[in-house]
């Protein structure tokens, strides 16, 4: 994957899937066997349940299949998606980088965020004020627990239900909503009922923000 990033000159921008383009990931939108069905997969159908409940839309599972199968991932999509951090690997579990390179930035997955974190915060704010989208979701709150100090406004809320309810940071970047919720492999009462409550929360709060003047913002320079 490093090597095609680097083979395609290190573009801050890559596309999840091209139709015109079957990659690795095409299970996740259809095969030619079976063109109309495909497994949700997981960190994905939380967020499109989130942002079809953020619309009013219809958010079962058939809706959630249907939308990462024809909408999501696209270069002229209504979403995109950004990872705080920027390496894929395994799992929690893992960390393969040290075995890979002798950096000592890469040596253990603590000294990689001690590197990259900062920079890839401020530039995470720099798009979010240079592009103003409604909202930002984020499944990942050990982690997006880290954005927390640079959100106005920042509340925490939980699921209305269940022994063990689901959970989110609420804040604002200029106008735009930041949530920061449970990943879904995180046990949870009645996960997807809460990801519906959070997109209704989400909304009534963009709403909310939207109808006051917009302050002038200025993007953040990079860090270094």
């Amino acid at each position: 994957m490093l090597n095609k990033w680097d083979r395609n000159g290190r573009s801050e921008e890559s596309v999840l899937r091209d139709p015109d383009k079957p990659s690795g990931n095409s299970k996740w939108f259809g095969t030619e066997k079976r063109p109309d069905w495909a497994p949700i997969q997981k960190t994905w159908g939380a967020q499109i349940r989130v942002l079809l409940s953020m619309k009013g839309l219809p958010c079962g599972t058939e809706d959630v299949r249907q939308y990462q199968m024809k909408k999501y991932g696209l270069a002229k999509g209504e979403s995109c998606l950004m990872e705080l951090l920027p390496l894929p690997n395994p799992g929690l579990d893992q960390w393969i980088y040290s075995g890979l390179t002798k950096d000592p930035r890469f040596s253990s997955r603590d000294a990689f965020i001690d590197h990259a974190l900062n920079t890839r915060i401020s530039r995470f704010i720099e798009l979010v004020l240079q592009h103003q989208p409604s909202a930002v979701i984020g499944v990942c709150y050990d982690l997006g627990k880290l954005l927390e100090p640079h959100l106005d406004d920042v509340i925490r809320i939980q699921a209305s239900k269940g022994k063990c309810p689901g959970k989110a940071i609420l804040g604002n970047i200029g106008q735009t909503v930041v949530a920061i919720t449970y990943h879904p492999n995180k046990p949870m009462s009645a996960p997807n009922a809460w990801y519906e409550e959070l997109g209704q929360l989400v909304a009534t709060r963009s709403d909310s923000l939207q109808s006051k003047p917009l302050p002038l913002q200025l993007p953040l320079p990079l860090a270094v």
